[in-house]
This record gives C-alpha cells, structure tokens and sequence, in this order.
C-alpha cells in the first residue's frame, strides 16, 4: 500500500520527518477514535436504511462486522495512546491508522456505488451523500497525513460521484457533478495545507539550528552544550551511565589575531571547529564556549578511564599545524577534562573540577612541563 500511496504523499525532507511523525500523531491522537465512531454510524446509518428499503440482509451483514472491527480499533488506540508510545510505535500507529482509515472508506464507497448502480434505495442520494460528506470530515482530520488525506478524499468520492452522473438523472447528475467539484477544491486545500505544515516545520528547524549554534563555527553554542550536559546528567541519574566533559582553550589565540588580524583568528577557529567535530565519537557534543574556548560532552561510555584515552586523542589530532590564508599556524592548546561519576554528580561540579584542571595545564604548558601528566585532569599540548 506504501507504494500505492506514493504520488499523494512524496517523502517528506529527512531533516523535519521525525518533528513531522510527532505532529501527525499529536494531531490525530484524538481523533482516530472519532473517526472509528463515524465510521460506525454510517454503517447503523446503511441498516436503517437498507432495512427501511427491505434490501435483503446478506447485502449489508458485512456491515456489523465493521462495526466490531472499528470497536476493537477504538480501544486498541486509546490503550496505546495511554501508555504514550515511543517514536517507533507511533510510527505504527499512523500507518496502522491510515490503512485503516482508506480501507473503511474504500469498503463504504464500494457499496455506495453499488447501491446506486443496482437502485437498491429508492432515495438514490441518501447513502451515498452520507458517506460522501462523512469521508470529508474524516479525511479533513487527517490532514496532516498526505497520503490518508489525498487517496481518501478520491476513494470516497470519485467512485460514487461518477455512478450518480452515469446512472441518475438529471438531478442526481447536479449533485454528483457539485460533489465532484468540491471535492476537487478540498484535494488541492488538502495539499496546501500538508505543504504549509511542511514549511512550517522547517522554519522551526532552521529557527531551533540558530538558536542553538554558534554562528562562526556551527558547533553547538553554549545554550545547546549546558543543556546536552543537563540531559546527560539525568541520563546518568537514571541508567548510572558514565559521561565526561573536557574544557579546551587554545594557547597563543589573542597573538594570532594582533600578527594576522580577525578574520585569520576566525578562520583558525573555524578549523579548530572542524577538527574537534570529525575526531569525536558519534555520540559526542562539541561546542564553543566562546572566544577561543571549547567543550566536549563525552557520551557512550562504559568506563570512565575512557574519558582520559579521548581527551588525549583529540588533543593530539587538534595541535598539529594549521593552513590559514597561505599561512601555517601552529596549533596548541590545554585541556582539562572530569568526568561522572569520578569527579562528580551534577553539571556544575564537574565544570569545576574540569576549569580547574584547564588552567592547571595552562600553567604547565607555560613552564615547559610534561604535556600529560598521569592521574590528573590536565592536558597540555
């Protein structure tokens, strides 16, 4: 069905298609149980009526079979919905929701048509416009689902529409040639608005990527690193996961910029950045304090002895000798790293104890002494 379904619903940009499964599921949560209720009182609709023509009952028993089907439907949802799926179960839940949506409105358009192609009712309009205008609503509810929105609004419709326009009379012609118009409307709403919530989402991406980055770098800006380190805090609280930070701060900064200017000091920066972000494992956080200080946020640990093994790593690869503007700069820097729970609980604490052991490797590499000392947190180079 996923392929059937592909013309309506073309992928959505892979950086917004997580926000947009979030704002599919927010936006029919409540629904889905409603538009089960519709489903089913169509279907009591379908047999007062077809009991009221006396249209023999093995044509519509299929119909009480829906009924328990959308019931069961019902309360699957909300149990699911109570327990507050993860991102893979809503997944689940949407395509298990659309694809339930288009088979109840396909199954309630073919026996729409059907009754008007073998005049089962004798007011021909009364079962198909109920279906019609009640597949509006539905597919109006999940707007925000292209693929449901787009192919039920065609299923419920264009079935029953064309059989009014062959078959009925002139009267019934006006009305399904109405429908047919304003469904066509709807369809192209339909799309707009998917298209609006799109755009939408994607504003609020590039708005959430500026607040939370720096604008020379593009590493994560103090605001972002203070609130990944929080999260990894709650994260160790909970699970007892190990994670580290390391505090960096270029050595001989402000002597670039007085020899070469700004703009040589920025794009030294700039490769700095680079630097720390492709030697990191793909857990890890890199972001700029300011001016010429760093921080790593350290994740995916299984022991704390790993903190020190990275920390040296990277502060190897970061000081090797750097081109800028047809000019070699040497590169040289401190580090001073701490990690949970070795040197502490809580954020704070370990900002302390790693800033601490920034400056004593500032001071050791003034004096000339061995760039990593063992058991401390301090790391010159």
């Amino acid at each position: 069905m996923d392929r059937i379904l592909a013309w309506a619903a073309p992928a959505p940009p892979p950086a917004v298609r997580e926000a947009l499964e979030r704002v599919q599921y927010d936006s029919i949560d409540r629904q889905v149980p409603m538009l089960h209720a519709i489903a089913i009182l169509n279907a009591l609709v379908v047999i007062i009526v077809s009991r009221e023509n006396n249209v023999p009952p093995i044509w519509y028993a299929w119909l009480f079979g829906l009924i328990g089907v959308s019931l069961v439907r019902i309360y699957r949802w909300i149990s699911r919905s109570r327990k507050g799926p993860d991102a893979a179960q809503r997944a689940r839940m949407l395509r298990g929701g659309r694809n339930a949506t288009l088979v109840i409105i396909g199954m309630m358009s073919l026996w729409g048509t059907w009754s008007i192609i073998a005049g089962l009712y004798s007011n021909p309009l009364t079962v198909p416009v109920t279906m019609i205008f009640s597949a509006m609503c539905a597919t109006n509810s999940l707007v925000s689902i292209r693929s449901a929105a787009c192919w039920g609004l065609v299923l419920a419709v264009v079935p029953m529409t064309l059989a009014m326009m062959v078959m009925g009379g002139s009267d019934t012609q006006i009305v399904g040639a109405v429908l047919l118009a304003v469904s066509a409307m709807k369809l192209r709403i339909s799309l707009q608005q998917h298209d609006r919530i799109i755009d939408s989402l994607e504003l609020e991406r590039r708005n959430a990527i500026l607040a939370n980055s720096d604008p020379l770098t593009g590493l994560a800006n103090r605001r972002a690193i203070m609130a990944a380190l929080e999260e990894a805090e709650s994260s160790h609280q909970l699970s007892g996961q190990p994670f580290g930070l390391a505090l960096l701060d270029l050595n001989g900064f402000k002597q670039v910029n007085d020899r070469f200017g700004h703009q040589a000091g920025d794009r030294l920066l700039i490769g700095v950045a680079e630097r720390l972000r492709n030697h990191g494992e793909s857990g890890d956080l890199v972001g700029r304090l300011g001016g010429d200080e760093f921080v790593v946020l350290f994740r995916g640990l299984t022991h704390a002895d790993q903190v020190a093994a990275r920390s040296t790593s990277l502060l190897a690869w970061l000081c090797k000798p750097l081109e800028v503007d047809g000019r070699t700069i040497p590169v040289s820097a401190a580090l001073g790293h701490a990690v949970a729970p070795h040197d502490g609980m809580n954020v704070d604490t370990l900002l302390q104890v790693a800033d601490k052991a920034l400056y004593a490797a500032k001071r050791e590499s003034r004096t000339g002494a061995s760039p990593v000392r063992q058991g401390s947190r301090a790391l010159a180079a």
